[in-house]
Order: C-alpha cells, then sequence, then structure tokens
C-alpha cells in the first residue's frame, strides 16, 4: 500500500507518551500510529448488531431481562445487601 506523509499536532504530554511507548515496544511513532489505525478500520467493520449476534440467547426467554437488570440496579444503589 503506498505510503504519505501527514503532519499532526499533538500536546508535548501526548508526543513524550507515543514517542516512550514505541520505545518500550521496539516500534517507530509511524508503526504505533498504523497499528492503531488498523484496528480503528477493523472495528469500523463490526457492527453493533454483529457484536449483539455472538450473546444472543444467553438469557432464557421466559426471563424478563429488563426487569432482573432493573431490580438489580435497584438493589445496587438501594444500599441493601443482594441476597
Amino acid at each position: 500500500m503506498p505510503e504519505t506523509f501527514l503532519t499532526v499536532c499533538l500536546s508535548e504530554e501526548d508526543a513524550a507518551f507515543l514517542k516512550s511507548y514505541a520505545a518500550r515496544h521496539s516500534l517507530g511513532v509511524s508503526q504505533v500510529i498504523n497499528r492503531y489505525v488498523r484496528r480503528l478500520r477493523e472495528a469500523q467493520k463490526e457492527t453493533p448488531r454483529e457484536t449483539l449476534a455472538t450473546v444472543t440467547g444467553l438469557v432464557p426467554e421466559d426471563i424478563d431481562a429488563e426487569s432482573v437488570a432493573l431490580e438489580g440496579q435497584v438493589q445496587k444503589h438501594s444500599g441493601k445487601p443482594i441476597p
């Protein structure tokens, strides 16, 4: 894939972190950024529906999951011990 040069503006703190991170992992700054951009692109390909499909069916259909979740939140935040 053809490469191009890109200038970015970062805070001094972020630039120092990026350089330090790259050095600790024996990478160049460009390699760290390239890897991160590839991960961002991959994450964009996966839709929430696909992610949710992997957990569909874990809760039995006869359970009202919303009510159970709400009850758990009420118990959690009421200070009462959860049985």
